[in-house]
């Protein structure tokens, strides 16, 4: 398991919130495998071809850009 605690950095006001650096991001097929998503897809009745045809015509726009 990655260790993701170096994500997060204290904000210079502080307050206890922080703010999230660019990082590590999952790939789709990971995401897709992820028991928990699976269920939650399955919960709202989302079928994995749809998010795969939603992710690639987003990537087609920002290439048509």
């Amino acid at each position: 398991m990655e260790d993701f605690r170096d994500l997060y950095t204290p904000t210079v006001a502080g307050l206890g919130a922080t703010r999230v650096r660019a990082a590590w991001e999952p790939a789709l097929n990971d995401m897709l495998a992820d028991p928990i998503t699976q269920l939650l897809m399955r919960r709202d009745g989302v079928k994995e071809a749809e998010v795969r045809r939603l992710a690639e015509r987003l990537r087609q726009a920002r290439t048509d850009r």
